[in-house]
């Protein structure tokens, strides 16, 4: 059996998933494109840099259920 006898005779059309539709809605596609640009080095530090940001924002008065918000148990 050769690749051409696995191939379908017509093109199989594959319908678009409309949970999938849904969420490509919200999904700002210019962010996604910005991080791919970045260096694996780049993104590292732009993470580093969002971790120091929640962990000086901790403890000055944000959310009242904190504990809840953020943790699971």
């Amino acid at each position: 059996m050769n690749e051409e006898d696995l191939r379908p005779s017509t093109p199989v059309k594959i319908l678009p998933d409309p949970v999938i539709e849904a969420y490509k809605v919200d999904v700002d596609r210019s962010l996604l494109v910005r991080n791919l640009r970045m260096t694996p080095s780049d993104r590292l530090a732009q993470l580093e840099s969002m971790a120091e940001f929640v962990a000086s924002t901790r403890g000055r008065g944000g959310c009242e259920n904190e504990d809840r918000v953020y943790r699971s148990s």
